[in-house]
């Protein structure tokens, strides 16, 4: 998958269609992120914790995405009659987390950022989120439409939908990396 991706996401069609604002969320899609971003956020995560293991650096960074994903949701839904219009927002800003998270994990467990596995890896894990966690997404909605309800349905769905997401990674990479 990733190899077939790789073609796509350097086009410079889809690069440039990719720049215009609001369309950023196109390469998302594609499994693309910024790789120095991602390396930078693990080394900074290791040298504030050099005593942990892989496991354990592995664990707060599905945590504090896991913290992000909550105040997304709580923020896009924090105004019921708005958070109908900002469930786009919500999808795509989870889904930036998402990736994130999964390149953040692989870098953790020492593999290559650069290889077209990645891709494939996160468009795999997009997969397995999409068919449990966006159809949930979706079907709770109406409850965020609610005030107070809303805001915490926002807050908690995407926090358990990116929690298992990343507990899912962890496993496959810590799996990989033996």
């Amino acid at each position: 998958i990733g190899q077939t991706l790789e073609p796509i996401a350097q086009n410079p069609g889809v690069k440039a269609v990719a720049k215009v604002p609001g369309m950023n969320w196109l390469l998302l899609w594609l499994g693309q992120v910024d790789i120095a971003a991602t390396r930078a956020a693990v080394e900074t995560a290791r040298r504030s914790h050099p005593t942990e293991d892989k496991d354990a650096i592995a664990e707060r960074i599905i945590q504090e995405m896991t913290w992000r994903a909550a105040r997304l949701g709580l923020l896009t839904n924090i105004v019921p009659p708005i958070a109908l219009a900002l469930l786009a927002v919500d999808i795509v800003g989870l889904t930036r987390l998402q990736a994130e998270m999964v390149y953040q994990l692989a870098a953790v467990y020492g593999l290559d950022l650069e290889s077209a596995e990645r891709r494939g890896e996160v468009i795999m894990l997009y997969g397995l989120a999409f068919a449990g966690g966006t159809p949930t997404k979706f079907a709770l909605s109406w409850l965020e439409l609610i005030p107070v309800v809303g805001a915490a349905t926002g807050a908690s769905s995407n926090a358990a939908l990116i929690y298992l997401l990343g507990q899912t990674a962890r496993r496959y990479y810590s799996n990989r990396s033996d």
